[in-house]
């Protein structure tokens, strides 16, 4: 059963004043930490009609996603902006991004860019899955390109329904 939508900061107070201390942030840095990867976040606090869980799941899994990606000595930036009527989280590694022709594929499930990456960056293709779905379930627009370097995947929200 699905959980109730309600009315609800997304992030939370915590990620948008002190970074390393949200869960969130917290969480991801134990993971990056090993691979020489800094997690950057600038927040714009905002409320958004939303299932706060379903939402923190899709973007840790976008954060993860960008982690394991990201050349040790680089960062992994996170930003949520509001927009008119939106609200937007953009995750961005400085990774080798993805071939043109596989980035409206990618949230797709069980779909890999390439499959020599299961073997050395592990998971089976669902986690960006699950957060493309999250989005989308929200009236939301998923959105990924590469940011040379690098791969961006933004996240937008509608602020009202």
């Amino acid at each position: 059963t699905a959980r109730p939508i309600s009315r609800t900061i997304l992030i939370g107070t915590p990620l948008s004043t002190t970074p390393a201390t949200s869960p969130l942030t917290a969480d991801c840095a134990a993971e990056a930490l090993p691979r020489g990867v800094t997690i950057e976040a600038a927040v714009d606090a905002t409320t958004v009609d939303a299932n706060q869980e379903l939402l923190q799941r899709a973007l840790e899994n976008v954060v993860r996603n960008a982690i394991r990606f990201a050349p040790a000595g680089t960062a992994v930036r996170v930003h949520v902006t509001r927009e008119p009527g939106w609200m937007a989280l953009s995750v961005r590694d400085e990774g080798p991004g993805v071939p043109e022709d596989a980035l409206q594929k990618l949230g797709t499930p069980f779909f890999r860019v390439e499959p020599a990456r299961q073997s050395t960056a592990g998971g089976v293709g669902l986690g960006l899955s699950i957060a493309r779905r999250a989005i989308e379930r929200h009236g939301g627009r998923w959105r990924v390109e590469n940011a040379a370097p690098g791969l961006r995947i933004t996240m937008a929200l509608p602020t009202e329904r």
